[in-house]
């Protein structure tokens, strides 16, 4: 049961309260029957089996350093780790800024799993942005490449069989899906080593082939909020939030421009929603940084005659 809804949990990825409903109650199964396994002494092995699952559920509530803790204890134990364990505890490792751990990670999930699949292009995307984060531009450049080629040239096989007795269009897409993230990850390439003008052409180019795309769109924000257009910025932020209300990338992106904008109290707000939605995002830890910051008396002012109010 506790399997059961914890694939329910990952299919509602950017609606927080259905994700969060299905997560405990399979955070709450698996703790029982972990008491219950120690409580009947049926073996190390079971008792294994439920942590691993705990890892995937702790990761899917957010709570990226629960996840870590256990992780980090089966390994100490010398325990065989299954891949979708690694590719879960990767993600709780880069929500927290540990990027050395997590691109290590992310290498051993692809290793283990070469196959085109969803979960093989959350991992190749993951360790994209831990590319980016630790500055390995010119590693990433030879990777993105190498994976934008051989994605096109998969992309164009199966393009080609599209229509052939029982071909698989999931397949496809899978694939699609996968070679606009590199094109993506190219510009966002180009953003991290301030060539925004190049990042920003890259990122209209992917937008023209994925106009829908809430990462390439997410992608065009963050590019133009660095580029110093806030309102242009909060345009894109706004298309992802419509589509997609709940995803948390987009609150992150709006809450920054209204911070740019010195639109204080949806700033306010926004960061309030966000810090007890996900805590532990390091996007949203710095979000929380900034409210503290400006919450003190030396700026406080400066806030509330940009809102047009004099202070005192």
């Amino acid at each position: 049961i506790a399997t059961r809804e914890l694939r329910w949990a990952k299919s509602y990825d950017h609606q927080p309260k259905k994700r969060y409903y299905y997560t405990d109650r399979s955070l709450d199964d698996l703790l029982s029957a972990r008491a219950f396994v120690i409580e009947n002494n049926l073996g190390q092995q079971k008792i294994d089996a439920i942590d691993f699952d705990l890892v995937v559920a702790y990761e899917l509530r957010k709570k990226y350093q629960a996840s870590i803790a256990l992780y980090e204890s089966l390994k100490k134990q010398d325990v065989t780790i299954p891949s979708y364990v690694k590719l879960a505890v990767a993600d709780s490792y880069s929500s927290v800024n540990e990027f050395a751990e997590a691109e290590s990670l992310y290498r051993a999930y692809l290793s283990e799993n070469p196959n085109d699949s969803e979960s093989t292009t959350d991992a190749t995307l993951g360790l994209y942005y831990t590319l980016l984060e630790q500055d390995k531009f010119s590693e990433l450049n030879v990777l993105i490449k190498r994976d934008a080629e051989e994605q096109q040239d998969s992309l164009n096989a199966a393009n080609r069989r599209a229509y052939a007795p029982g071909e698989n269009r999931g397949f496809i897409e899978s694939l699609q899906d996968r070679y606009t993230s590199a094109e993506i990850a190219d510009a966002m390439n180009s953003a991290y080593q301030d060539r925004l003008q190049e990042a920003d052409k890259k990122i209209d180019t992917v937008l023209d082939g994925a106009p829908a795309s809430d990462e390439a769109l997410l992608a065009k924000g963050s590019i133009q909020r660095w580029m110093e257009n806030p309102r242009k910025a909060k345009e894109y932020f706004t298309i992802v939030q419509g589509t997609s209300p709940e995803n948390p990338e987009a609150k992150i992106g709006l809450a920054n421009t209204q911070f740019d904008q010195r639109d204080y109290q949806p700033f306010k707000q926004n960061v309030e929603q966000l810090a007890a939605e996900y805590p532990e995002l390091s996007g949203v830890k710095e979000l929380v940084r900034k409210q503290a910051i400006y919450n003190s008396p030396i700026v406080t002012g400066d806030f509330e005659f940009a809102n047009g109010k004099a202070s005192t």
